[in-house]
């Protein structure tokens, strides 16, 4: 909701514009560090520019859309960049095997299979 007018190009001006971008950015790195799913919501967000890009009448020439779309694509990548590297990506190293039982699975099908199953509902919530 926050983000919605800059989408849709309702926006007042360039202040407004930027404040309402870096209060997005702002939640979605709260949610992101919060559990891993909420940074999905970068490329969400990032999606939602991106088609609106594509679909509006000056294309590619939308310089403050593809502003936009850069800064989120940069502050995505550098968020998840920084967490894999704190975290050190996701190895079971700093974890026991009863916080993420899938990850000490031996058998790769069911491992496969079990991360497809997360990640489908994760797909069909978002």
């Amino acid at each position: 909701l926050v983000y919605a007018p800059c989408a849709q190009g309702h926006v007042g001006g360039l202040a407004q514009t930027i404040l309402r971008l870096l209060a997005v950015v702002g939640l979605l790195v709260a949610a992101g560090l919060c559990k891993e799913t909420g940074f999905c919501f970068f490329g969400l967000v990032a999606g939602w520019e991106l088609l609106r890009l594509l679909l509006s009448s000056n294309g590619w020439r939308s310089y403050a859309r593809l502003a936009r779309l850069s800064f989120l694509l940069m502050v995505g990548s550098l968020a998840c960049y920084m967490r894999c590297w704190y975290t050190a990506g996701t190895a079971i190293e700093r974890m026991d095997p009863h916080s993420n039982p899938v990850a000490v699975e031996a058998d790769m099908k069911v491992r496969i299979l079990s991360y497809a199953l997360v990640h489908g509902i994760y797909a069909k919530l978002l």
